[in-house]
């Protein structure tokens, strides 16, 4: 048997009932007490930024981290307040970076047992800085000085 109620579906599978209608009605009692004592947690939204990593010698000074996969699930009350997330990530990152490069994981523990993972991967590509761009940054950089040096006037 399955129903759906809300955005949370379930199926039900008894054995060894001598009847259709016996059968029928423990197949709703166990899908009651499901409803009854567990909610649907989205814990995590696939593609939503989880974090950033600085990235050395980047052309960009940091690349965003996205989930690999959402993280949804049915959870007691009880499970739901004693879940702990555990994430994995470098310090940093050395440039080039590829997009989609898995970089860590995020995992969702209850009393040691990990009940969901999902890998971290770079949301973007980040090339590696080449002398033109040190060049442009020095110059910025000096901009910067003579303009603040000239409010100051």
């Amino acid at each position: 048997t399955s129903a759906k109620r809300g955005n949370m579906r379930l199926i039900s599978v008894v054995l060894n009932c001598p009847t259709r209608s016996k059968r029928a009605l423990s197949s709703k009692k166990i899908l009651d007490y499901a409803y009854e004592n567990y909610k649907y947690y989205n814990l995590l939204k696939a593609d939503d930024k989880f974090d950033s990593i600085p990235v050395i010698k980047g052309v960009k000074s940091e690349v965003d981290i996205i989930l690999s996969s959402e993280i949804g699930m049915p959870l007691s009350h009880d499970e739901a307040k004693s879940i702990e997330k555990i994430v994995e990530l470098p310090k940093n990152l050395k440039a080039p970076v590829a997009a989609g490069t898995e970089v860590g994981t995020v995992k969702f523990v209850i009393k040691d047992k990990v009940i969901a993972e999902t890998s971290l991967k770079t949301a973007y590509d980040v090339r590696k800085m080449k002398f033109g761009d040190y060049m442009y940054k020095i110059i910025e950089n000096w901009g910067e000085i003579l303009h603040i040096g000239n409010k100051n006037e």
